[in-house]
């Protein structure tokens, strides 16, 4: 097979390895078990029960779930507006106690009837570092209205585009730093108050808001904002357990998430998301298809390996041999003058190959049985196609099997292929039936 073949063989390789990638990637995110019964849709009615808004949130222990305060409490709902869950099982609306609110850091607890068969989400406390993948669960209204499903949470996927970092709460002057998380998992309005998670499936904090432009008029004035693209932020997952503790509900706390799941708790080492992986392997094969580039170039500046040289037939009137006895006629016509002289034993052809032309052949002379792809074809029983190949560098001769099926012989001793062996006068050369003895190098 030549070089080019090859290269296109192992191109292909590499563009179906790396098509092949996203489905890897995909199969990282967490596994919705994890989190499907643990995140809930939030209703704020009115008395009369009219729905007058909707949000996410999930629950950290049997009876105490966190959301936004602004789902639960904001200027277009009535005080004390009545709260209620629904489940992902679809059971009717759970109605909950709003046991404690903060404007400030937009988070509230809320506190449900306790059930035996609920799930909860792990707090992680452990600081994710820059460019982890994380994903964003919630009930957005737009997915509902899209689908008509309403107990089917939505989840996004971006990365953590910040480590944690201090800011003013959601941009209100003077009333202190929030800890908070910028990321690009995708968040809209019903899916705030849900948790940002990990591929481990641990909550890294509350999804709470999306950046904004402003819009400026021709004169530089501040009209107006709009949303801004793969900007979102959620409040890190430790301001959330400082008010859990507060209140002294119970949670579980994770470590960081590693390659091969969940840590102990307390590790403080991140391990690489699908994204980062993703770029690894990409990596890997890059310098795999490197390597392999440098071999195949390599081997494929070996004479004659894969670009015979081109045929001189006044230089070498044996290469149309079609018979033992017509090829040994010719060859003995030609022993004259300098060359590296195999002489044939019993039906062998006597073979020769002129100095000259072996040191302006950079690939060498081969030899074998199919004239397409030799130099020199002889019809020698047990010869392969392209069985050996005859060559000179810095003034030596040297033989190389070409692996062939029955081998190349020098001195009784089997070369190994494409291992250059340097000939010397009176070797003896076996290949296929063909018996040769070095009687002449120059």
């Amino acid at each position: 097979m030549d070089v080019s073949r090859r290269c296109f063989l192992a191109s292909r390789l590499f563009c179906l390895a790396v098509a092949a990638f996203p489905a890897f990637v995909a199969a990282s995110a967490p596994d919705s078990s994890t989190y499907d019964r643990a995140v809930v849709r939030v209703v704020a009615q009115s008395a009369a029960g009219e729905i007058l808004g909707t949000g996410s949130g999930f629950f950290v222990d049997d009876r105490h779930l966190v959301t936004n305060q602004h789902v639960v409490a904001n200027a277009n709902l009535p005080p004390s507006p009545p709260i209620s869950i629904v489940l992902a099982d679809g059971r009717d609306w759970l109605p909950v106690t709003v046991r404690w609110t903060d404007e400030e850091l937009d988070l509230a607890v809320l506190e449900a009837p306790p059930d035996q068969d609920r799930s909860s989400l792990p707090l992680r406390i452990a600081e994710p570092g820059r460019g982890v993948d994380v994903y964003a669960v919630g009930f957005p209204g737009s997915a509902d209205r899209a689908s008509g499903d309403i107990l089917q949470s939505t989840l996004t996927d971006g990365i953590l585009s910040k480590p944690p970092f201090f800011e003013a709460r959601w941009g209100v002057p003077s009333t202190g730093l929030a800890r908070v998380l910028q990321h690009t998992a995708a968040i809209s309005p019903g899916s705030r108050g849900g948790p940002l998670l990990d591929a481990c499936g641990n909550a890294l904090g509350v999804n709470t808001s999306g950046g904004l432009s402003e819009v400026h008029d021709a004169s530089g004035n501040v009209i107006g904002a709009t949303a801004a693209q793969g900007i979102f932020f959620a409040l890190d997952a430790s301001e959330v357990a400082l008010a859990l503790d507060r209140l002294g509900v119970q949670y579980a706390e994770a470590g960081a998430c590693g390659a091969e799941g969940q840590l102990p708790s307390g590790a403080s080492a991140t391990a690489p998301g699908a994204s980062t992986r993703y770029l690894w392997l990409l990596g890997l094969l890059a310098g795999l298809a490197v390597v392999g580039a440098l071999l195949l170039y390599r081997r494929s500046r070996r004479p004659g390996v894969d670009a015979p040289a081109s045929r001189d037939p006044a230089s070498s009137p044996e290469s149309d041999a079609v018979s033992p006895g017509a090829a040994r006629a010719r060859s003995h016509s030609t022993v004259r003058g300098s060359g590296v002289r195999l002489t044939g034993r019993g039906d062998t052809p006597h073979l020769k190959v002129r100095i000259a032309e072996l040191r302006r052949a950079a690939h060498g002379h081969s030899f074998g049985r199919l004239p397409d792809l030799v130099d020199h074809a002889l019809a020698v029983e047990g010869l392969s196609r392209r069985h050996f190949r005859i060559s000179m560098d810095r003034g030596r001769t040297f033989l190389e099997d070409l692996n062939s099926t029955n081998g190349t012989f020098v001195n009784g001793e089997r070369l190994v292929p494409y291992r250059a062996r340097q000939l010397r006068g009176g070797d003896e050369i076996a290949a296929g039936e063909g018996r040769w003895r070095v009687a002449g190098l120059e």
